[in-house]
């Protein structure tokens, strides 16, 4: 399943570059890093709290000009989107005749491992050197995975135990606005960063909890081949 999913995906890049050389259009490669956050509404044991995470993007892209300065724009991501919880002092106890003992207090993290195909579709203005973009970003679903860890005091004694969980049961789809900004160090290359807010709740219906992706990400965008209007003796040529 793993290789279909990668050969898969490869395929949808190489459809990329070969639409933006077959089609005289912009288009380039992109790799970008950030914070992410998987929000949540899940009511812990003791103190759920969600975290940023480190998670990146790499792909393609390629944009159409509109006019001199519009342009519409395409890209296949690898998204890897990573959410954090931590239930904090959750009280454990021991089975008595009576009552229930306290014996100590643990805290849990879960670390969620998520992989989507990103197809952002976005329209970009550029002002100078600088370009505004935003559209609507699909991710979906490869693969997911979560490691779990419990830690604290157990009966006077330290408690730490950590490994892989049972995966989160998402949703095939997420979706959301993305909105971005870039500068031009050079003709073929920009400086980006972009915010992507996913609406969709991405666990199974079955789950009464929701959670949703956020993703913020600063990276850098080469161009490849890059379609210009050159003016020669009344006449417009396209060149790369």
């Amino acid at each position: 399943m793993k290789t279909f999913q990668t050969n898969s995906i490869l395929l949808i890049f190489l459809f990329i570059i070969t639409l933006g050389k077959s089609q005289n259009l912009t288009f380039g490669a992109t790799i970008s890093s950030g914070p992410s956050v998987v929000t949540s509404n899940e009511r812990g044991a003791g103190t759920l709290k969600t975290k940023a995470a480190f998670s990146g993007n790499v792909g393609v892209f390629l944009e159409k000009k509109l006019g001199t300065n519009y342009a519409i724009g395409l890209e296949g991501l690898w998204v890897q989107m990573e959410g954090f919880e931590v239930d904090e002092n959750i009280e454990w106890f021991e089975a008595s005749i009576e009552e229930p003992i306290s014996i100590g207090y643990i805290s849990e993290e879960y670390r969620f491992h998520t992989s989507y195909l990103g197809l952002p579709l976005y329209f970009r203005y550029e002002i100078g050197k600088f370009g505004i973009k935003g559209g609507i970003q699909s991710l979906f679903l490869l693969r997911t995975s979560t490691h779990a860890r419990s830690y604290g005091e157990l009966k006077g004694e330290p408690f730490d135990s950590e490994g892989k969980a049972k995966p989160l049961e998402l949703s095939t789809l997420d979706f959301g606005p993305k909105i971005g900004i870039d500068y031009q160090i050079s003709p073929k290359l920009r400086l980006r960063m972009d915010y992507y807010h996913g609406i969709q709740d991405i666990t199974a219906d079955r789950w009464e909890w929701i959670r949703k992706n956020r993703q913020l990400g600063i990276g850098i965008s080469y161009i490849f081949g890059k379609k210009e209007d050159v003016a020669v003796e009344g006449s417009v040529l396209s060149t790369y």
